[in-house]
């Protein structure tokens, strides 16, 4: 079985490859214009990328002070069993929910 390696980028995926990636795991078709207000209200977000290619996606959504969800996990669905899955942990990156509980208590290091 051929491995792949990728690299985790922390930034939202753009409405196209959102959409992209949507699609490629059965999810049906999304309004793209919903999708552009979905995203720019998220939390944080990371997108996997595999020689220049956006191959998989995740998004923290949340209330910005104490629930927070992960939303939209996808990775292109031939590249499933070929590549390592991505964690939560990678999506929910605890240091960065750290800085964000800390900001939004009031406590900025």
């Amino acid at each position: 079985m051929k491995s792949y390696r990728y690299e985790i980028i922390e930034r939202l995926p753009t409405v196209t490859e959102h959409n992209s990636l949507w699609q490629s795991v059965g999810w049906g078709e999304v309004d793209a214009e919903m999708t552009k207000r979905s995203i720019a209200d998220s939390v944080h977000g990371v997108v996997a990328v595999c020689n220049g290619r956006i191959i998989g996606m995740g998004r923290t959504v949340g209330d910005g002070a104490m629930y927070f969800y992960i939303q939209d996990v996808a990775v292109l669905p031939e590249l499933v069993c070929n590549c390592p899955w991505l964690e939560p942990a990678e999506i929910l990156n605890p240091y960065k929910s750290q800085q964000l509980l800390n900001s939004v208590h009031g406590k900025d290091q």
